[in-house]
């Protein structure tokens, strides 16, 4: 069965019935979104369905939602990266859950995965820290990724384009987005089954994913989840 993620304790009111048809929920804590309140709330949600809990860190920018680059200094981003995931570590812990996974969320995730150096700083940074956590890791990285690296999640969207070079296309163009459930679905199961993307360009890229990501702010999400959920590498 397909192993599902999505971006949680955003503020949305659909994260309880989304939940039921993931494995992993990113939670959002307090860089773009989230608070200590919608954490613990998120968390306990996860540990009565099952599901593994991990943080959603952010560039520290709630007015954008986390979705424009900051220029801000390596120990001011360090230092909120710091902040945001112990509190995560520390709500789950107090609840007697393992927090499973970092994911970075919006801009910072595109900015730490588009180049070498800035992959590099952020596992260095993570094994300094987390070493034994998980991490999410986009599949247009593994070109960054040092051999048999561990603890690695490799990560593909079900409700997003790809350019040919396996970046995001941009959310300023308007076919960024995959619009309905149908769309997302033929997406995923090329993915999934073939092991490659159609790339807006119109070109087949190789892919191979260990999660899909979906977006709970999509209007169709829960669709999308449901006509997906079943699927297999069958």
């Amino acid at each position: 069965m397909i192993a599902l993620n999505a971006d949680l304790g955003e503020g949305m009111e659909n994260d309880a019935e989304l939940i039921p048809y993931l494995k992993y929920a990113n939670i959002a804590c307090g860089g773009h979104a989230g608070s200590e309140a919608s954490i613990e709330q998120t968390i306990l949600l996860g540990n009565q369905h099952k599901v593994r809990v991990g943080a959603h860190p952010s560039y520290p920018d709630i007015e954008n939602f986390g979705r424009k680059s900051m220029i801000i200094s390596q120990s001011a981003l360090e230092l909120s990266l710091l902040n945001q995931i112990q509190l995560v570590e520390k709500i789950a812990n107090k609840l007697g859950v393992s927090m499973h996974h970092i994911k970075l969320h919006g801009a910072l995730y595109n900015d730490v995965f588009s180049a070498q150096k800035n992959t590099q700083w952020f596992l260095d940074w993570c094994a300094k820290h987390f070493k034994n956590t998980k991490l999410f890791i986009p599949c247009s990285a593994k070109q960054f990724m040092p051999k048999n690296y561990p603890n690695i999640i490799y990560e593909a969207f079900a409700d997003r384009n790809y350019n040919t070079d396996l970046s995001l296309v941009s959310r300023k163009e308007t076919n960024a987005i995959l619009q309905t459930p149908e769309m997302a679905f033929k997406h995923v199961k090329q993915m999934l089954q073939e092991y490659v993307v159609t790339s807006v360009e119109g070109k087949k890229v190789a892919i191979k994913a260990d999660t899909f990501c979906l977006h709970g702010d999509h209007p169709e999400v829960l669709s999308i989840a449901k006509s997906i959920y079943n699927l297999s590498t069958k």
